[in-house]
């Protein structure tokens, strides 16, 4: 083997090690840290021992803790950063601060590791982020419900020929996600040594952005792991904060896309044309996903800002208007099923 090959070699098994360590890391940071965090604040932190929701008085309990230690002005403020944190990335094409701005927005869901009777209570702390919304109502909160379809057809489908899926899938789900960023790193990581300008071999050929979409399967899977603490009286439903993240992510992933065909011209065209934008799908498919752009704007790719935010705002109303008409399907049979298993 000559010297080059072995150079290679190294580099790919350095990198291999590496994304392999990042991701056992990444792992236990989604399933287990949580859990220990939640039990951690739970034993060292007294916190309001009421079911919110149940009657006035535990309201009005609840409206003294926020307020004795401004946690509702915390959460405004906290939002309203978040906000200005993604709208001044997109503004600037800073994709860093935009991903930034989606993963805060998206931390609070690690909350239903603690699914206390108080709302707020252990992990649950992180909600405070969602208080603006919140406070319209804990149902606004489940307006992004259409998500969860895919999840309750596995479970439905895996129960009609007698799999019960409902102990694994969530498992299965976030190991997947993180499998795929995995691949994702090692082929960046290994297309970056060979000065590859555009990422086109691997898992690239099915995917253009394979860690974004590592994340969005991952985090989809988070939904639905299972919490340690059954002191559950009020749901927070999680369903809209992951549309809003995922939206945002996807964003991200079209302002690159439009960063990197100005530098790469065709190269990059061509890789547009052959590989998924986010999901491997058939090219019937993917035509058909990208309706809206070609209706709005004639062609299958938004490439300027403005139409990258109007077809992600788009969009966004699209899920959050089928979220509205599968919530009041689900109302009927809500006591049947438990997305949480």
């Amino acid at each position: 083997m000559d010297k080059n090959k072995k150079i290679k070699l190294s580099h790919g098994i350095i990198l291999t090690l590496l994304a392999v360590i990042f991701t056992i890391g990444l792992t236990f940071a989604s399933v287990e840290l949580p859990r220990l965090a939640d039990k951690l604040l739970d034993r060292n932190i007294d916190f309001l021992d009421v079911a919110t929701g149940q009657n006035e008085l535990t309201d009005y309990k609840t409206e003294l803790f926020l307020s004795q230690y401004n946690i509702r002005l915390i959460g405004y403020i906290s939002l309203g950063l978040i906000l200005i944190l993604i709208i001044a990335g997109f503004v600037l094409e800073k994709q860093g601060l935009v991903s930034a701005g989606a993963i805060v927005l998206f931390l609070p869901v690690f909350g239903h590791f603690a699914a206390t009777m108080f709302f707020l209570g252990g992990l649950a702390f992180l909600r405070f982020l969602w208080l603006p919304f919140l406070d319209i109502s804990f149902d606004i909160m489940g307006l992004g419900d259409i998500i969860l379809l895919p999840y309750r057809w596995l479970i439905d489908g895996g129960a009609l020929i007698g799999i019960h899926l409902w102990k694994v899938l969530p498992f299965i789900i976030t190991g997947l996600g993180l499998f795929i960023f995995l691949l994702g790193v090692i082929a960046w990581m290994y297309g970056k040594i060979r000065n590859k300008s555009v990422t086109d071999f691997w898992i690239y050929r099915l995917s253009r952005h394979p860690q974004y979409l590592g994340w969005i399967i991952w985090s989809y899977g988070i939904l639905f792991l299972p919490g340690a603490n059954i002191k559950r009286y009020v749901d927070v439903p999680n369903s809209l904060p992951w549309l809003l993240a995922t939206m945002v992510i996807i964003g991200v992933a079209l302002l690159e896309e439009r960063k990197m065909k100005k530098e790469f011209g065709e190269s990059y065209e061509s890789l547009r044309h052959r590989t998924s934008f986010l999901f491997p799908l058939p090219r019937f498919i993917r035509k058909i996903f990208s309706l809206p752009q070609r209706i709005m704007y004639k062609k299958d790719y938004p490439d300027r800002k403005r139409e990258i935010v109007t077809v992600v705002v788009f969009c966004s109303i699209i899920y959050l208007e089928g979220s509205c008409l599968t919530r009041c399907c689900n109302s009927c049979d809500s006591d049947r099923f438990d997305f949480r298993g």
